[in-house]
């Protein structure tokens, strides 16, 4: 091969290879780009997560609360004798496995129970359990009832505890005369009330001489009627406005919460769909470079391939010209096209 030939093909043979390599780079460059930028959308929605934990926290406390209040659960008790699920009897949230906090500190046998179950586990495992090495998770309450823990039992106490509490179910329960007898005002403000007017009335019908007459009698009735319902009426209005306030400050907190929850579940979605994006530019940009890197070497190829059948071509014809007296252009000196239908000369 001439230097020539050589050149040439190494010429084609680097510029496919810069080619290739200058496509691998760019999708290299860009999957770098896209990691920088789902590492910023996840960080964004871990602050959005974090910033609103708080409300998000405090709202599941105000739900709970109105829950308990109209009788709909014992949560929100504020005492931590709440029911319990099968599902919390353990807490694997943090990896390594935790008790019930509620259980753990209000349930002596929950106590004794669990730290049985520990015991057992660290027998069997040699380690402490967790989401790694544990024992089986739906079987942690036949587990805990074996060392001496009655899920029911515990629940059932804590539902007639709930039930016992006046505050429990008290925003479904009606106006009655034990809230009227409870109402401050009314108890220091009715028999005041009441004696003033009954004194009018007296004072007025011995002005008149009809002291102990039927009418005195009855508009001494009728004032202490009026009385009773001014106020009745304002107490229950009392009782009725506290509800609807301790009502409202509850539901105010639960909405700020479920409005935290709201922008916690929006950031996560678009977080989802750039990183999803994000992803799925980066799969193209491979996906492209790759056709960009094959089509440079097939275009590489083809031009060395190009290249050697023009050089045959031209040896062939050159070498023609050389060893016989018959010249590529015939004895008229013009090239036609018998000189490839009979490249012999003959």
């Amino acid at each position: 091969m001439s230097w020539a030939a050589a050149a040439t093909v190494g010429a084609a043979v680097v510029g496919s290879a810069i080619t290739a390599d200058a496509s691998r780079s760019a999708a290299n460059s860009q999957a770098d780009a896209a990691g920088a930028s789902n590492a910023t959308q996840r960080y964004f929605y871990d602050t959005t997560r974090s910033d609103n934990l708080p409300a998000i926290q405090r709202g599941n406390l105000a739900g709970d609360r109105i829950a308990y209040l109209l009788g709909l659960s014992t949560s929100g008790s504020g005492s931590g004798n709440t029911t319990i699920s099968n599902n919390n009897l353990i807490d694997t949230s943090g990896g390594t496995w935790a008790p019930n906090a509620t259980l753990y500190a209000n349930s002596p046998s929950y106590k004794a129970a669990y730290d049985q179950f520990i015991a057992n586990h660290r027998n069997q495992f040699g380690v402490d359990p967790s989401n790694a090495v544990g024992s089986d998770i739906n079987s942690a309450a036949a587990q805990l009832a074996n060392n001496g823990f009655d899920l029911n039992a515990y629940n059932a106490q804590q539902q007639s505890n709930a039930e016992a509490d006046p505050a429990y179910g008290s925003f479904t329960k009606k106006f009655t005369v034990d809230d009227l007898n409870n109402d401050v005002p009314y108890q220091q403000g009715f028999q005041y009330a009441l004696n003033q007017g009954q004194l009018g009335v007296n004072r007025l019908a011995a002005a008149s001489g009809s002291l102990n007459s039927g009418s005195t009698l009855k508009a001494l009735q009728d004032r202490a009627a009026n009385v009773a319902n001014q106020y009745a009426g304002d107490a229950y209005n009392r009782w009725n406005n506290d509800k609807t306030t301790q009502y409202n400050m509850l539901a105010g907190l639960s909405g700020a919460g479920q409005t935290a929850s709201n922008a916690v579940a929006s950031s996560g979605a678009n977080a989802a769909n750039a990183i999803s994006n994000t992803q799925t530019g980066v799969g193209n940009s491979r996906a492209a470079s790759s056709i960009a890197g094959a089509n440079s070497m097939t275009g590489g190829l083809n031009s060395i391939s190009n290249y050697y059948q023009t050089q045959n071509l031209l040896s062939m014809l050159g070498g023609r010209n050389a060893g016989t007296t018959n010249s590529m252009y015939g004895s008229r000196g013009v090239f036609s096209t018998s000189d490839f239908t009979n490249p012999s000369g003959a």
